[in-house]
């Protein structure tokens, strides 16, 4: 995550949790210390964050995903339309592909696996 997407992040909570803060600044200082802690986070915390299960047999340490996960760990927007791939979104069609396969990180080897051959990324 570079610094105009972390700033564009941490902006977008504060404006979000102002009404709850009250002041924009304060907002904003406690979006960029949440920004910056969720920056740190390994890419195992990540997706389990975002709603992936890990899954622990022998030396097979995998995080299986659902499209919330591989939207995350591509850095994809989520969309509910058909839309054209090629701006970074991750649209109902491929959802839908995703949700219905198997697709996981595998831990030890620090990638995705997924036996949906047809889910397109145009990153």
């Amino acid at each position: 995550m570079n610094k105009s997407t972390l700033f564009k992040t941490a902006h977008k909570i504060a404006r979000e949790t102002v009404g709850f803060v009250g002041d924009y600044r304060i907002a904003l200082s406690l979006a960029l210390k949440e920004v910056y802690s969720m920056k740190e986070q390994t890419i195992e915390q990540k997706l389990i964050a975002a709603g992936g299960k890990q899954w622990k047999k022998g030396a097979m340490n995998r995080i299986y995903m659902n499209d919330k996960c591989v939207a995350e760990y591509f850095g994809l927007e989520l969309s509910t339309e058909k839309v054209d791939n090629s701006d970074g979104v991750l649209d109902a069609t491929d959802r839908k592909r995703i949700n219905n396969s198997k697709t996981w990180f595998d831990v030890s080897a620090q990638k995705v696996v997924t036996n949906c051959a047809t889910v397109e990324f145009y990153l």
